[in-house]
């Protein structure tokens, strides 16, 4: 997930470990990491998540979209990754749906795997996950901001589905390129964009 110049990324350099829209691993569901057997692997699959990420500047960011069939995905704190880069990852292996809110909202949502489009995508307002974390250790997070939108757009991809298969509506980048077409794209669709 791409959420960066107030969700408008215009970045077109492609990390060669990126994976493109279409593409069948991308379509996937993935299997479990099995812990602590799989120990080594998980942490060579984070360092590429992590050095992907920051090559694209995006916000999250699941294996899958590195050809790796496995549950994980990482978000980033933004807030963090000037001060303390180190602490600014946060990974969410093995993660499971446990409830979400029946009321909707919708928003503007860009894909790393799917860059040159802005996508409409209507998702719960909340949401309630459990993960683990590296060690095995379970944790459960609550959410109702951007956390919850990004947890919930990569979970899809670990399930195999990308926004572009649930979208109410699309924008091409191109429509908004230039500063006055972006401001006014921003201005009319201010509550819909998420803002770091």
């Amino acid at each position: 997930m791409c959420i960066r110049d107030r969700g408008i990324s215009m970045k077109k350099v492609i990390h060669p470990s990126l994976l493109l829209a279409p593409n069948a691993a991308l379509n996937i569901v993935c299997a479990k990491w099995q812990l602590p057997e799989e120990s080594p692997a998980l942490k060579k699959c984070m360092q590429l998540m992590i050095e992907v990420v920051i090559a694209m500047g995006g916000f999250g960011l699941s294996a899958p979209q590195v050809n790796i069939p496995k549950q994980v995905f990482l978000l980033t704190n933004p807030k963090l990754m000037m001060s303390d880069p180190a602490q600014s990852f946060n990974f969410f292996i093995n993660p499971q749906l446990i409830d979400a809110s029946h009321k909707k909202c919708s928003y503007w949502e860009t894909c790393l795997s799917l860059q040159d489009k802005l996508y409409l995508v209507q998702r719960p307002k909340e949401m309630t996950m459990e993960y683990s974390d590296e060690s095995g250790t379970l944790h459960r997070i609550t959410d109702s901001g951007v956390i919850c939108r990004g947890c919930l757009h990569e979970l899809d991809h670990l399930n195999g589905v990308l926004i572009s298969d649930k979208a109410k509506s699309v924008k091409k980048k191109s429509e908004i390129a230039t500063p006055k077409t972006r401001e006014k794209f921003i201005m009319e669709h201010k509550d819909q964009i998420l803002e770091l």
